[in-house]
């Protein structure tokens, strides 16, 4: 009986120890359905993708409790509408860089952890903290491509647009390296 529950507890703790390392992993969530007619008016967001990656351990695997950290964001907002049937939108592509692992979040008080956070964000030349502005000829160029997904416009009208949403990402939402 002590040998059962002895091979037990080691075939536990060796399960926990492999789960434990596995390697990280980044994901996408795009808020919005994927491959469904939407609608947006001016002034609202096509679409938002947040970026996360796994919370690392202390042994640089993934956290086995599924914590997550954030990476930044992308997203497209509708800022107008020219007469000529041109979109104009603002795109705002945010990476942000954490240190933070499994000891900062579970062991340490708010008071020791020493947690680095960097952002920047990557469009055009120079950096931005107010997007790119981009117009769009969805007539001659229905299709619109950010971080990785593609906006289809469908129609142009007087304060809206209708279009559809792609990831064009491997194992989108899954993660990856």
């Amino acid at each position: 009986m002590l040998y059962r529950m002895r091979k037990f507890i080691t075939l536990m703790l060796l399960g926990l120890f492999v789960s434990g390392c596995g390697t990280i992993r980044t994901h996408r969530t795009v808020l919005q359905p994927m491959g469904t007619e939407l609608t947006a008016s001016v002034g609202s967001s096509l679409f938002r993708l947040n970026k996360q990656r796994d919370l690392p351990n202390m042994w640089g695997g993934r956290d086995i409790y599924g914590g997550k950290v954030g990476k930044g964001f992308a997203e497209v907002k509708l800022m107008g509408i020219s007469g000529s049937d041109e979109v104009e939108v603002v795109v705002f592509d945010m990476n942000s860089d954490n240190t933070e692992t499994t000891l900062d979040r579970y062991i340490f008080s708010p008071g020791q952890q020493k947690v680095d956070v960097t952002q920047n964000v990557s469009l055009g030349e120079g950096r931005s903290d107010h997007g790119l502005a981009v117009t769009i000829h969805p007539a001659a160029e229905p299709e619109f491509v950010v971080s990785g997904v593609k906006i289809t416009f469908l129609e142009v009208r007087a304060t809206s647009v209708v279009y559809t949403l792609e990831d064009l990402t491997p194992l989108a939402g899954a993660g990856e390296e």
